[in-house]
């Protein structure tokens, strides 16, 4: 995802985007021509510019076995969101849900598909060092675990083992923390 609001989506193992510097310049080019395919089994897709600044995306397959996304998007009021979006016709994102995840910015997303358990899960982190995980539902975000001033500093990357029962946080202060969510 770029912060103008596109991103590129493709199908598992379809490929990655032939290069995404000469996509760009297509798309800029003429948006027209290039709306919901930009190559190598990419769909580009439009996500409202007024967001804020995104900062991470993760793809889930919804109930219905189309691709549910969750963007991690830092507002212009200075706080972060998640949401989950749906392709909605064409090149266009329809946002299912939102909620606000830090009254800071957010520095790191991370995702678990929930196959093995069932619950899809979003992990989000900020730079006053707090980290919060969400369930993904089809038309909700449940925070289920927050974990004010898990780190000293500001969250640098997070990610979930691979049953989905723990997440590690690693931060700018050489700390490490691992988190049971279940």
């Amino acid at each position: 995802v770029k912060d103008s609001g596109v991103a590129f989506v493709w199908e598992s193992g379809a490929g990655a985007p032939a290069s995404p510097s000469k996509k760009k310049k297509k798309h800029s080019k003429d948006k027209k021509s290039n709306s919901g395919s930009a190559g190598g089994g990419a769909t580009v897709v439009k996500f409202p510019q007024d967001l804020g600044t995104f900062r991470g995306c993760y793809a889930f397959q919804g109930g219905d076995g189309k691709p549910l996304f969750c963007l991690g998007v830092n507002c212009k009021d200075r706080k972060s969101r998640v949401s989950t979006w749906r392709i909605a016709g064409g090149s266009h994102a329809a946002r299912q849900v939102f909620r606000y995840a830090h009254g800071a910015a957010m520095t790191a997303l991370a995702g678990h598909s929930g196959e093995a358990t069932g619950n899809r899960l979003v992990a989000t982190a900020s730079s006053e060092g707090d980290v919060c995980v969400f369930s993904a539902g089809e038309s909700s975000l449940t925070a289920l675990h927050r974990v004010s001033n898990a780190h000293m500093i500001f969250v640098t990357d997070l990610s979930f083992s691979r049953d989905g029962r723990r997440l590690v946080s690693v931060s700018a202060d050489a700390g490490a923390r691992i988190t049971c969510v279940t």
